[in-house]
């Protein structure tokens, strides 16, 4: 999750759309459900509110360089964690993210924000 996030907050900072711009790097950390998922509400009169992968609608500056995963847990093929951005009180943000074991490797298949 630390490198997704660091690939992904390097592209958002590079004014890039990492959803858009570079399906292949995506692919590689999201689940094919949940790409899916994605792909249908970018192309719905709904959208988007806020960025699905940070559920916010900017981000800080310090968040790139301070991911942080805790609470890791597994269960079959299964898992979940929290992970937090940013360095100062202010900055700090964190998510819940939902993992599933696609083939040989762990993928997003889903994120929210964590609980307090």
């Amino acid at each position: 999750m630390t490198g997704f996030y660091r690939w992904y907050l390097e592209a958002l900072a590079g004014n890039r759309n990492p959803i858009l711009d570079d399906r292949a790097a995506l692919a590689a950390y999201v689940s094919k459900p949940l790409l899916a998922e994605i792909d249908r509400r970018v192309n719905s009169a709904e959208g988007f509110d806020e960025d699905y992968f940070t559920r916010a609608q900017d981000y800080f500056d310090d968040w790139k360089g301070h991911i942080a995963v805790s609470n890791l847990r597994t269960r079959g093929e299964a898992a979940s964690a929290t992970v937090t951005f940013g360095s100062t009180k202010q900055s700090r943000h964190r998510l819940a993210i939902n993992l599933i074991c696609e083939g040989k490797a762990w993928k997003i298949a889903g994120v929210g924000p964590a609980l307090r």
